[in-house]
């Protein structure tokens, strides 16, 4: 359809039933290809769809860019292995507390010649351990005689001054990123937290095989694993959060490598907690056979 009107200015034509708005200029005459903007209703709804699209593409890059959120991708890009590790400290600890440690069952065992069992009582046991060893783990590294906190949150500048004798050692020296370098970080928090999944198969052997009884069978080697496990569980958590937020030296990073920790932790919590029911099943199946 073609537009012949002649004007002197400018005048616009609109076909509601088409969706098309014709605009012709003011040189006497004009067509409607020429000056021709479709708008989102017309070709029944198809310019509606891509425009949404378009603006789906433009609301993601306008995110990707916006300032707020590329302060959390400098944070991550710094604070990535703290941020890991409290996920998956939690990760390994909901997938197999309570559900795992609570479907170990007393053995009858002794110790020098007296007969030792808790019966009943091993699961009540077991569950108090844990949480009282979660607590100490995470409150030895307030324990300032002990010196733990001062040897996670050892700087690299710190270290060395302190190697060669320095004792005005200065400050800390950061990265062109901002970052602070800590030595111990791998030993204290990172490998600490990756060891954790030894205890997937010492609280399976404590269950398997079923007949005629578990590998191990002790109940106080059993409690024994059970502390360990929670002292781990606290004190990678805490370390985690002390280290992280350090990591960096602008104070809005340090509020988004704290935001990232909770939302790591929230995530291992959830993610543990749906991989708690495999790995039980898996074990119970595994003594069935």
């Amino acid at each position: 359809v073609r537009d012949t009107s002649t004007s002197t200015s400018i005048s616009t034509s609109t076909r509601a039933s088409s969706g098309v708005e014709r605009i012709v200029g003011d040189t006497g005459k004009g067509t409607a290809d020429d000056h021709a903007v479709v708008t989102p209703a017309a070709n029944n709804g198809i310019c509606n769809h891509t425009d949404k699209r378009e603006t789906a593409h433009v609301t993601c890059c306008q995110l990707i860019h916006h300032p707020r959120f590329e302060v959390y991708l400098d944070t991550i890009k710094v604070t990535w292995k703290p941020t890991i590790t409290a996920c998956l400290n939690f990760f390994i600890t909901l997938s197999l507390f309570p559900g795992t440690v609570s479907s170990i069952e007393s053995m009858p065992s002794s110790i020098g010649g007296i007969s030792f069992s808790l019966g009943d009582w091993l699961t009540t046991v077991l569950i108090t351990t844990f949480n009282a060893a979660d607590c100490a783990g995470r409150g030895v590294l307030n324990i300032e005689s002990l010196g733990l906190a001062r040897l996670v949150l050892s700087k690299r500048d710190a270290v060395r001054a302190a190697a060669d004798g320095d004792d005005d050692a200065a400050a800390p020296r950061r990265t062109a990123e901002g970052r602070v370098l800590f030595p111990y970080l791998n030993m204290w928090v990172w490998y600490h937290c990756v060891s954790r999944v030894v205890f997937y198969p010492l609280l399976a052997l404590c269950i398997l095989p079923t007949t005629p009884h578990p590998i191990i069978s002790m109940d106080l080697l059993r409690i024994l694993i059970v502390f360990i496990f929670g002292f781990s569980n606290g004190f990678v958590n805490c370390a985690a959060f002390m280290v992280g937020p350090t990591m960096v030296k602008e104070e809005r990073h340090r509020d988004a490598s704290s935001l990232l920790l909770l939302l790591s932790i929230y995530s291992g919590l959830t993610l543990g907690s749906y991989f708690g029911l495999l790995v039980d099943f898996v074990v119970r199946k595994m003594g069935e056979n």
